[in-house]
């Protein structure tokens, strides 16, 4: 059953990663459509083949990764990234996750 969900859980977490990936990156999520410039972000990821799934370019999952940060503090109520620490490591579990 494990293999059936493999995939699936890949998309996912490349999600989050392009997500938090954004995030390291900008510092700060704006007052525009964050999840539109996510996914220009991810689509030049998948492009440059640091996420391999085309699926893992989903604004909906981008939304509900935003939330996860959000309550676990990775994000203010101002849309700025607020634990820097915590988001790289969020970063390197991920990566670690997906390479094995």
């Amino acid at each position: 059953i494990a293999v059936m969900f493999d995939g699936l859980l890949e998309n996912y977490l490349e999600s989050y990663l392009c997500a938090a990936r954004y995030l390291l990156k900008t510092k700060d999520l704006g007052k525009k459509d964050p999840l539109k410039a996510i996914n220009r972000f991810a689509s030049r990821l998948y492009k440059k083949g640091e996420i391999r799934r085309y699926e893992a370019l989903c604004l909906p999952v981008y939304k509900g990764a935003l939330d996860t940060f959000r309550k676990k503090g990775l994000i203010n109520d101002k849309n700025r990234l607020a634990d820097e620490q915590a988001l790289q490591k969020l970063i390197r579990d991920v990566e670690t996750f997906l390479e094995n």
